[in-house]
């Protein structure tokens, strides 16, 4: 027998659509009901178009989108991090910043103003590896997405409303599982993932999922990893 997660009739706003992961949680969502709207860098892909780098893109998706009881933010964890010279010019790493952090963090503070009226809301946000491998962009952003989560989640808590991180490992489909080989990975004599192989786009949207539903309603201000095992490794 099927679980009824609550869910229909809300409706939800899901960026970085034009990803497998983004992509995946909407479909996850639109299968319980769920109306969503999909935003992308990618006409193609999504309901609205956006460049996540440009200065007033979150206000203008939020407006376009309307008040939705769910948002989830997937424009940030999707890649390989990559390692960034220290010197990299302040444009590129500004460009960045706010596609993985700014725009985010803005299009949130636009939504939950809906939410908090309603008295209910989801927010859960997509992170990479809370461990650097390297000096990167990638890194610097995921850590200033969770920090702001967690304070998030405590400032708009009584009006009902969650935001909790969900943090992918090695996703097939994604740039991480293309630049991770899979002897690196899989076919070690202790494997670096611990389930044994990579994970499948729906293994992310199922936990996002449930992470939006009422059943959830006492969790808040978690980052989950949904990798395989493979979080056993950072400290």
């Amino acid at each position: 027998m099927a679980k009824d997660w609550q869910l229909s009739g809300r409706t939800a706003l899901v960026t970085g659509c034009e990803n497998v992961l983004g992509a995946a949680i909407a479909n996850a969502l639109a299968a319980e009901g769920v109306k969503v709207t999909k935003v992308a860098n990618d006409a193609k892909a999504g309901d609205i178009a956006v460049d996540y780098a440009k200065e007033g893109a979150a206000a203008d998706v939020a407006k376009q989108a309307g008040a939705v009881d769910i948002l989830v933010n997937a424009t940030s964890g999707l890649r390989d991090a990559i390692s960034t010279p220290v010197d990299i010019n302040p444009k590129d790493w500004q460009s960045e910043m706010r596609t993985e952090f700014v725009f985010p963090r803005e299009l949130t503070h636009e939504v939950v103003k809906g939410m908090i009226k309603n008295e209910w809301g989801r927010v859960v946000n997509l992170v990479g590896s809370s461990e650097p491998l390297d000096f990167g962009i990638e890194y610097a952003a995921s850590g200033a997405l969770q920090g702001w989560s967690k304070g998030l989640s405590r400032g708009i808590g009584k009006h009902g409303i969650t935001v909790n991180c969900v943090q992918p490992g090695v996703i097939n489909g994604t740039e991480a599982a293309k630049t991770h080989p899979r002897i690196d990975t899989v076919q070690t004599e202790e494997p670096v993932i611990a389930f044994g192989e990579p994970g499948e786009p729906e293994d992310v949207a199922h936990a996002v999922v449930y992470l939006c539903t009422p059943f959830a309603n006492y969790i808040s201000g978690i980052v989950l990893p949904v990798d395989g095992g493979l979080a056993r490794h950072q400290h």
